[in-house]
């Protein structure tokens, strides 16, 4: 199945048939002219932006933008990843090493002895 229609929910007739800020406002994209620009200077540009799907909510993406020149043709080739997942993973890992640094700083400024027992009463601190 096209990406167009997986994760879009667009055919590619609805999609063909959008011009101009309407297609644009699909793909939330800002000065495509200014990105175009950038690209065929600099050949490959890869960036986060968000989707909008045909139901209207938006969703994280990772676009990765890339210049070609063939026979004096110019073309540009974009890859689109959904990177939602993505995120949500990088947000636990952040939350997670915040919460090792409290612990660690925690630890570190303890006087007292620190004993690391089991729920079997087992001591570990040895």
């Amino acid at each position: 199945m096209p990406w167009h229609v997986k994760c879009l929910v667009y055919s590619k007739a609805e999609l063909t048939a959008l011009r101009g800020n309407r297609y644009q406002s699909i793909f939330c994209c800002h000065g495509l002219g200014c990105f175009l620009l950038r690209l065929k200077k600099e050949k490959k540009i890869v960036f986060d932006a968000q989707h909008k799907h045909k139901k209207g909510y938006l969703y994280d993406i990772e676009i990765t933008g890339n210049f070609i020149e063939i026979g004096g043709h110019e073309f540009s080739c974009s890859i689109v990843r959904d990177i939602g997942a993505k995120k949500v993973n990088e947000e636990l890992m952040r939350q997670r090493l915040s919460e090792i640094e409290l612990y660690n700083s925690t630890v570190k400024t303890i006087r007292d002895q620190i004993f690391w027992i089991d729920c079997n009463g087992k001591d570990l601190s040895a």
